[in-house]
């Protein structure tokens, strides 16, 4: 088990002090906490750009926490309560206990383009089947409910592709196609 979160049992608390053990692992030059200021901040929901309309970090009404790292990073975390939550489709079973969300804006919230599947990424912290894990949001086990229509960008509803532009699925594509942007 990966030392430092599920070892201390860190996976078990609230948001906010899982959110201070994880920040410590980046070098933070703005930690919001869960405050407003630093979360992704998607435009769009697909990757091109059309679709649906998110804003993580408006007014942080759902309890986010977040922080910017100083490599531009914006990153926002949301808890799953006592890591219980099941998005798997039992191809792996690595989603069969989410505990964390990661919305990872890799070039920050005030840069562009900000449609997940380019610089907006979901990536779940998991206490699965395999043990602790992070996950791409879209991978193998993904079965639809991960934050609204995750499923498997190459399943048998695939997105992620011209024909499909469903942004939050691309994390998963990226890493098992080699982490290239193949679309």
């Amino acid at each position: 088990m990966y030392r430092g979160f599920g070892q201390y049992g860190l996976l078990a608390t609230d948001l906010k002090t899982f959110g201070d053990a994880f920040a410590k692992y980046f070098n933070v030059t703005q930690n919001c906490g869960m405050g407003v200021g630093c979360g992704t901040k998607d435009t769009k929901g697909n990757y091109d750009g059309s679709g649906l309309t998110d804003n993580y970090d408006v007014n942080n009404s759902n309890g986010y926490y977040t922080f910017k790292t100083a490599d531009g990073m914006s990153i926002l975390l949301y808890r799953y309560s006592n890591c219980t939550s099941n998005f798997s489709n039992n191809a792996t079973g690595d989603l069969a206990n989410v505990c964390v969300g990661l919305g990872l804006d890799v070039n920050g919230n005030t840069k562009g383009p900000n449609f997940h599947g380019r610089d907006i990424f979901p990536i779940f912290i998991t206490n699965g089947k395999n043990g602790l894990k992070l996950y791409p949001q879209g991978g193998i086990d993904s079965n639809g409910d991960t934050w609204g229509e995750g499923k498997y960008w190459n399943g048998s509803t695939k997105s992620c592709y011209s024909g499909n532009k469903y942004g939050k699925s691309c994390a998963g594509r990226i890493i098992e196609e080699g982490w290239q942007m193949n679309y």
